[in-house]
């Protein structure tokens, strides 16, 4: 196991630096798909109340897989073996992205660059920029989440609710999707995604009641 290894032995090193390697070639390599599909969405659907239904109908059947997803991805790591999610997820992208690629009716048709919109100008412009900022935090909350939920099971001795734990998660955002996508809110989208963010830092557990509870799982397990 990783964690009975000793890192300092070359064996553990290589594998640790082969990790790394793998996982960035694996990131770099993925497509965009939710950009891809995000632009068909603007392309089929203009007017904003079925392009607002639209983006919620995908962020549903997003979380729907991202609630599937990593109870699926625990029953075969531990019942099949450690390499079976990893190949079956790899899998599912490339026949998925082939099958996007095929669905010619919704591809936008090509626009020509207007000069000067290079990406360093559109960053620049406020509103992208902002918007921009915006994601690579939430980029970073989700990642973060992923890694903490893994962390945080393997420390109280049930690794294997690590699954449940994000699939909880996708749950939760799969009904907000649903809430956002079937009314329309009176709201402006800046209000309604700083009350969203507040609601997420409100639940977020600190580091406090993390380590409160990490020694009551220590103190139940001695004998």
């Amino acid at each position: 196991e990783i964690r009975n290894c000793d890192w300092s032995s070359d064996v553990c090193s290589s594998d640790l630096i082969l990790s790394w390697i793998t996982a960035a070639l694996a990131g770099a390599t993925c497509p965009s798909i939710g950009s891809f599909v995000r632009a068909r969405w603007v392309f089929i659907a203009p007017d904003d109340s079925r392009l607002r239904t639209g983006f919620a109908w995908e962020g549903v059947v997003d979380e729907f897989l991202f609630t599937v997803g990593p109870l699926l991805t625990v029953a075969l790591a531990f019942g099949v073996g450690l390499p079976v999610p990893l190949v079956l997820a790899a899998l599912l992208v490339l026949l998925g992205s082939m099958w996007l690629a095929a669905a010619k009716s919704s591809i936008p048709p090509p626009t020509a660059q207007t000069a000067g919109a290079s990406l360093v100008h559109v960053l620049r412009t406020t509103r992208i920029g902002t918007l921009a900022l915006a994601c690579v935090c939430l980029g970073s909350f989700f990642g973060t989440l992923d890694v903490t939920a893994v962390a945080f099971t393997a420390q109280q001795g049930v690794p294997a609710l690590a699954g449940l734990v994000l699939a909880a998660f996708a749950a939760g955002s799969m009904v907000s999707g649903l809430a956002y996508g079937m009314r329309n809110w009176r709201v402006s989208l800046g209000h309604l995604t700083q009350r969203f963010a507040l609601g997420l830092a409100a639940t977020s557990p600190d580091r406090k009641s993390t380590r409160l509870n990490s020694s009551h799982s220590s103190v139940s397990r001695m004998p």
